[in-house]
């Protein structure tokens, strides 16, 4: 009988746990503005992904995550349908797509509809990886130094995600190698031999598009010059 209690005591618990958190993100989610295209999607994705149980949360292949010998890609969002073009896309023109792993990070806010979306829409037999930026207690502490720096409003250069490519040695300490990409992306032919590429030594190799070199600066505003460069660079660690 008093087995029979503490069960039923537990599984009470769990259950307030489980709508306490639930409660506390949709309270946040409140003060978020949404496109009213996405706002369905959106709040379909996280009723869906408070619905199924905390295991089946789970991402599958979890081995895969931190294996060098892999094909890593990376990519830092809160845009969940942008974000899966360039995982599918990448996905569907590798050779061997059991050798892609895709890590993806995003806020605490989109996690769960960012999570659900790929656990529902797994991207063939590529691995998935998602996480919050909030996981990274480090970042807070140079993000801020690096506004009080810069003294930017702009939502380009105050968004987090933005500055974690700065930082990827930390957010990935054991990985070798790994490719970045924005996830505007459209990948059209598969990308493996980016691993077979010598380096000579660097520690970051760039891809510049024909139509403005690399090394030319399109605007005065330095900031700019810097995102608009990270839109189509991809990163080798």
């Amino acid at each position: 009988m008093v087995e029979k209690l503490c069960a039923m005591t537990y599984n009470a618990e769990e259950q307030v746990r489980k709508q306490t958190k639930q409660d506390t993100f949709l309270k946040e989610l409140v003060g978020r503005t949404i496109p009213k295209d996405l706002h369905c999607l959106f709040m379909r994705l996280i009723a869906e992904y408070f619905a199924i149980e905390t295991e089946k949360q789970e991402f599958p292949t979890k081995y895969k995550v931190q294996d060098p010998d892999l094909h890593h890609f990376a990519v830092f969002s809160d845009n969940i349908l942008a974000s899966s073009v360039v995982v599918n896309s990448t996905t569907s023109t590798a050779t061997d797509p059991e050798r892609v792993v895709f890590h993806i990070v995003t806020d605490s806010l989109n996690l769960p509809a960012m999570s659900i979306w790929f656990l529902l829409n797994p991207p063939g037999k590529a691995t998935i990886h998602i996480e919050s930026i909030d996981n990274f207690g480090w970042l807070s502490i140079r993000y801020n130094a690096t506004l009080q720096k810069e003294g930017s409003v702009d939502p380009r250069y105050i968004s987090a995600l933005n500055h974690l490519c700065s930082y990827l040695p930390d957010v990935f300490p054991l990985l070798i190698k790994i490719v970045l990409l924005d996830h505007d992306v459209v990948v059209q032919k598969d990308l493996a031999g980016l691993w077979s590429i010598d380096m000579r030594g660097k520690v970051i190799g760039a891809v510049e598009r024909k139509e403005q070199p690399l090394l030319r600066r399109p605007n005065k505003d330095k900031r700019a010059d810097k995102r608009n460069i990270l839109l189509y660079l991809v990163f080798l660690v």
